[in-house]
């Protein structure tokens, strides 16, 4: 049984990974991530630099080896303890509490083969391969990494919402009631009230038969402000 990663979620949710030896013994751990690709990517990380060669920290004054390398050390309780560390300097692997040196280099030695290591993935058939570029970026100094948006943060910025909001509207309706006031009323016009004849004068006092249509349709018509009966005056102060 050769040496494999296994893909697990912890008790906040995050996303983990373990690598287990050839005696399904747990060697070495890695970080709580917060995306899967990323847990992904850090297994992919372990296995690229599984060759790194070993600092041990117990040693006073001993010899430093620069990034990526093994460093071996002393915990609080006295156990040795192993971690991995990329060319940025990030540790990417931790290794468990051994009593001695030699069981500490043991786990290192599994990390070391594990290059070819499968992973166990139970959220994915198939692992998110990295490709040459993300490594590259991967492995350098957080300084020299350039901070990525999501592409969904970037159209949100690129996106001018055009929706108009109520105090906008509001704001409009009221400029275009001032406007409306601001216009020239039309002038009023005052109608004239029609008048109506009473039925006993259809008949007026030049004797015009009602039964001519043309002559009493005639006589119906009287002007405002003459009297009623001002053809009957007419001919009296003439003839009389």
């Amino acid at each position: 049984m050769s040496p494999k990663f296994q893909v697990y979620k912890d008790a906040a949710g995050k996303t983990r990974f373990r690598l287990r030896a050839n005696n399904n013994k747990i060697v070495a751990f890695g970080e709580a991530y917060e995306q899967y690709a990323s847990c992904i990517n850090g297994i992919r990380s372990v296995q690229r630099n599984s060759g790194a060669p070993i600092e041990d920290l117990t040693i006073e004054s001993g010899p430093k080896v620069p990034n990526p390398k093994y460093q071996i050390y002393k915990d609080a309780s006295g156990d040795f303890r192993f971690r991995l560390k990329a060319a940025n300097g990030e540790t990417i692997a931790q290794g468990e509490g051994y009593e001695s040196m030699e069981s500490c280099l043991s786990g290192i030695e599994v990390v070391r083969n594990s290059a070819n290591a499968s992973v166990e993935d139970p959220f994915s058939s198939k692992a998110v391969p990295e490709s040459k570029v993300e490594a590259k970026i991967r492995d350098l100094p957080k300084s020299m990494q350039a901070e990525s948006k999501p592409e969904a943060t970037l159209h949100e910025e690129k996106r001018e919402d055009l929706t108009p909001t109520a105090p906008t509207l509001a704001k409009a309706e009221s400029k275009v009631e001032a406007k409306i006031e601001e216009l020239p009323k039309p002038p009023q016009v005052e109608s004239t009230p029609e008048v109506i004849l009473r039925e006993e004068e259809k008949e007026d006092g030049c004797g015009r038969c009602q039964s001519d249509p043309l002559v009493y349709e005639d006589s119906q018509r009287v002007e405002v402000g003459r009297p009623k009966n001002f053809h009957l005056i007419i001919f009296q102060y003439f003839f009389l």
